[in-house]
């Protein structure tokens, strides 16, 4: 039987939504090569079940964007031999908190779950989209008992995050083919030079005045748009904001509009959400608002909880044990 590139083997369900048209990325050498783990079969089947997890819509599809490269490398690698896992008995069935728990090996796991899955829909190439839907629903609720050593639920958890991780990786690991999962969420990735923006002076803190200086005038300036801002109406202080944050009042002295917004918006919100050490955040509000835990440096109390979700209320640096809150007078 004739050995496919990994570009080849995908091309037969790919073609119609472009694949062949993506474009190359740090792992672009591979697109010539046989998989290194996986299957020609076993490519194709773990192709559709990632592409339903994530489809195609504005952007690609798990396997357009590479996934399936990135798990082939993952199985291949430590990961796959379970470098990093405890690997010995007994092997009760654990809880969620209680991580990895098969007797398999990852590479093993995904070997048996790939065929595994021919136990409860049949083989997957020329399934309908609805009925490999189902079977993820099915896999997610631990429901269809699978063929051989590998739990539905257990096969479905490490499907999710690999997919996950590969779709949303550096690219450097075989995934994110042309940075789709970062163009998805915004990710603008990690700048290592600056050759194009070294020269750029005009962007930036470009005001003349210190920053102690532009707080003190800016403040002051304030009066000059409307008066006096204790007693303003709440509707005159968002309009100040409004105009602040589009360069149109012109202020007294040397301060810029938006270059005091800028600043005022910036350490309002740092104010808000770092940690409480350095002043704000008390009873670490902006925490409880995003649901951070914050930085814990202990687990006296939770060492020896087995079983129990984790569930701790934020906590910052200068937290001290048996406290509630920060010790300002430290």
């Amino acid at each position: 039987m004739p050995t496919y590139s990994r570009r080849s083997v995908l091309f037969g369900f790919g073609a119609a939504v472009g694949l062949a048209s993506l474009p190359r990325h740090a792992f672009a050498a591979l697109d010539g090569t046989p998989f290194t783990f996986l299957t020609d079969s076993e490519a194709r089947s773990l192709a559709l079940l990632c592409d339903t997890l994530i489809p195609q819509d504005d952007f690609p599809s798990a396997s357009q964007a590479g996934v399936v490269d990135f798990i082939d490398l993952q199985l291949a690698g430590g990961y796959g031999r379970g470098e990093h896992l405890y690997m010995d008995g007994p092997h009760p069935q654990g809880t969620p908190e209680q991580g990895y728990q098969s007797p398999l090996r990852p590479a093993e796991l995904w070997r048996e779950g790939l065929a595994a899955m021919q136990t409860v829909i049949g083989p997957l190439e020329g399934q309908p989209q609805s009925a490999l839907d189902q079977l993820m629903t099915d896999l997610s609720e631990d429901r269809p008992a699978l063929a051989g050593r590998v739990g539905a639920k257990t096969f479905f958890t490490e499907l999710h995050a690999l997919t996950n991780q590969g779709y949303f990786a550096d690219p450097i690991y075989g995934g994110n083919k042309g940075y789709a999962g970062w163009h998805m969420v915004g990710f603008p990735g990690a700048f290592g030079y600056f050759t194009d923006t070294v020269d750029a002076h005009e962007q930036g803190y470009q005001s003349p005045l210190r920053p102690a200086e532009l707080w003190r005038e800016g403040l002051a300036a304030m009066q000059t748009v409307i008066g006096p801002l204790e007693g303003q109406p709440q509707s005159a202080l968002d309009q100040l904001m409004t105009d602040l944050s589009e360069d149109r009042p012109a202020l007294a002295g040397r301060v810029g509009a938006k270059t005091f917004f800028t600043e005022l918006h910036a350490l309002t919100n740092q104010g808000y959400f770092a940690d409480p050490i350095y002043g704000g955040n008390k009873g670490y509000a902006g925490w409880h608002m995003v649901g951070f835990p914050g930085a814990f440096g202990y687990f006296t109390d939770t060492v020896d909880a087995h079983n129990r979700p984790y569930r701790q209320p934020p906590m910052g640096i200068g937290h001290q044990p048996g406290t509630s809150d920060f010790n300002w007078e430290r």
